[in-house]
């Protein structure tokens, strides 16, 4: 039998053991085969036909509990979900447990407490949230820079950057 091993599942949430996972060959009627690892202690359930798809769905699956679950406040979740929770946060690493960067309550670019209505937005969207357009200008063009030395500069494109050594560079349309 295949094992799936998970050191990390986020840049946030190394985990104390190594996670070995059983891969099961669900069906051998198909082709290709369909991959299926279960886990009851962990309420995992991950489906795919390649072991690189299965292992980016389980590591998404275990980022939406860890996030859901491992992150919530222990006063909004029920007996099931509490015990849940502890089994999420004692795979975890303690380091990881106090120095939690992913969480709704702050920037992903700067670390500080966004207000109340870019917490809800960000936990709409199930992603970290950014406090405001500065941060959001800042985390677009580290998307798009060339390296380090790349500013925006104005266009009528989405994003334009100009680097001196790598040049000008638009992304989107001049329309």
């Amino acid at each position: 039998m295949k094992k799936l091993t998970v050191t990390h599942f986020a840049p946030d949430a190394e985990l104390v053991v190594p996670l070995e996972l059983e891969i099961i060959e669900e069906s051998k009627k198909t082709y290709p085969a369909i991959l299926r690892i279960y886990d009851p202690n962990l309420d995992l359930d991950v489906f795919a036909f390649t072991v690189e798809a299965l292992e980016k769905e389980l590591k998404e699956q275990l980022v939406m509990l860890w996030q859901e679950f491992g992150l919530e406040r222990d006063s909004v979740l029920s007996p099931p979900a509490l015990e849940l929770k502890k089994k999420l946060r004692a795979l975890v690493k303690p380091q990881c447990l106090r120095q939690n960067p992913f969480t709704y309550k702050h920037c992903r670019v700067c670390g500080q407490r966004v207000s109340a209505s870019h917490e809800r937005k960000a936990r709409r969207n199930i992603s970290n949230a950014i406090c405001g357009p500065e941060c959001y200008a800042k985390e677009r063009l580290k998307r798009v820079a060339c390296c380090e030395k790349a500013v925006e500069v104005h266009c009528v494109c989405d994003i334009s950057i100009e680097c001196p050594d790598h040049g000008r560079k638009c992304h989107g349309t001049h329309d």
